[in-house]
């Protein structure tokens, strides 16, 4: 029988009520089957911030973006600075 493969395909690693237990979340998930991770930027200025927690977690990627809520007072970005966010290898 073959084991399904679990994704949590949206989550907010980077809120900072998890900033002290970080690690323990993304093992709490990996113990429970949960295969890759796929955590939300809102806000395309914390972009680096959840690119780094992708980075520091195998099976966490993540996707940038700013959340229509908060579009009115973030500055719009270039196509250029979007595509080469995009390129990231852990951007999904």
């Amino acid at each position: 029988m073959t084991q399904a493969t679990i994704v949590d395909s949206h989550c907010h690693l980077d809120f900072p009520d998890f900033d002290e237990e970080r690690d323990a979340i993304v093992a709490r998930a990996l113990d429970a089957g949960v295969t890759r991770m796929v955590t939300i930027c809102t806000r395309l200025r914390l972009e680096p911030q959840v690119r780094a927690i992708a980075e520091n977690y195998p099976p966490v990627f993540y996707a940038a973006g700013t959340h229509p809520m908060s579009a009115a007072a973030d500055a719009l970005e270039t196509v250029a600075a979007l595509l080469h966010i995009a390129a990231h290898q852990e951007c999904d």
